[in-house]
């Protein structure tokens, strides 16, 4: 997931031009078209989507808080059956576009649930699952250190967006824009460092006092890897709570946009002239996104409490080690609070 991390960052350093200016917005995602087509030319399969693509790594990262999975029933049919079907292709679907083999398949982050094995599979041995959310975020023996900083990246640019896009600092929001170059290049070497050391740095000071406290044995290394994955959920509250703040508010301007796309005067849905008004009070609006920040910092305490518990085979030792992540997921929160309510 390198390549999605420092594509990721490389837009969204640039995210302030290309939310503002209609031909920039354009420009990259014809960028991303482009470059999927390109490489879909040279190699076989979603290559695009599995290694470069930055949505998709924000979409896989995510998908592990999801109650949805696609797994096989039995493991043990797939490794008796030797045509596979479900990587190959066969005439009722196409092999695996993400290159996934569903019989290892343990995780939702390179699954595109494209549901094309389920169309291959000859044994009927691939479903869909409910599963109780998060439950891929315990699955120990495939944390990475790559997901890990995705995890780091996604929370650091939820608080940096926020901070910038609906914040009341005028001149952020001008260096951001690029309206100066000096002004923008303080920006990127701030935005570059909260997202690349001083949030990966200040949780693995939190890691090392978790271990202390534990008396864990695990190297630090694979300590902050595994706890990493507890800011999922609050890196996803984050965005949950950053989209609320304007489509809840400029949510009118949709059908407006809609019915004239590209400005030529069209009213497709004769809303074109359609004045703004916001979806619900403002008021609501910041009641539900203090919800979404306290549910995903439950959702992220509960996480943190249960990988601690795999380091610790005793309960409060595993609670003592959840403080320190705690105390840094708390401040996650209230930095999120205090820039939507003031």
């Amino acid at each position: 997931m390198w390549l999605q991390n420092f594509g990721f960052l490389g837009v969204a350093l640039f995210s302030a031009v290309i939310l503002t200016r209609p031909s920039v917005t354009a420009l990259v995602l014809l960028t991303f078209v482009l470059a999927g087509v390109a490489l879909s030319v040279v190699y076989e399969n979603r290559v695009f989507c599995r290694y470069l693509c930055p949505v998709g790594g924000f979409i896989g990262l995510y998908a592990m808080a999801a109650p949805l999975a696609l797994r096989v029933r039995d493991t043990q049919v797939c490794l008796s059956h030797k045509h596979k079907d479900c990587v190959t292709g066969n005439e009722r679907g196409y092999g695996c576009p993400w290159m996934v083999y569903p019989g290892n398949l343990t995780r939702n982050v390179y699954c595109g649930l494209c549901t094309e094995c389920l169309k291959t599979c000859p044994k009927d041995n691939v479903a869909i699952y409910i599963q109780a959310p998060g439950s891929d975020l315990l699955v120990a023996k495939e944390r990475r250190l790559d997901e890990a900083y995705k995890a780091f990246i996604m929370l650091g640019c939820a608080l940096l967006y926020s901070a910038v896009l609906l914040g009341p600092w005028r001149w952020a929001k001008d260096w951001a824009n690029m309206a100066s170059l000096p002004g923008w290049l303080a920006y990127a070497t701030a935005f570059l460092g909260v997202n690349l050391l001083a949030l990966p740095g200040c949780f693995w000071l939190a890691t090392r006092a978790a271990r202390r406290l534990a008396h864990q044995t695990a190297r630090v290394r694979r300590l902050f890897v595994d706890y990493a994955y507890a800011l999922v959920p609050m890196g996803l509250a984050g965005w949950i709570a950053f989209s609320l703040s304007f489509v809840l508010v400029n949510g009118s301007y949709m059908m407006t946009a809609l019915s004239d796309p590209f400005g030529w005067g069209w009213d497709l849905f004769g809303t074109a002239g359609g004045g703004w008004a916001p979806l619900v009070d403002p008021a609501l609006a910041a009641f539900l996104q203090v919800g979404a920040l306290t549910g995903g910092l439950v959702f992220a305490l509960r996480t943190a409490y249960r990988i601690a518990c795999e380091h610790s085979h005793d309960a409060r030792l595993a609670l003592r080690a959840t403080l320190p992540i705690a105390g840094f997921l708390v401040a996650s929160a209230l930095g999120f609070v205090w820039l939507y309510l003031g």
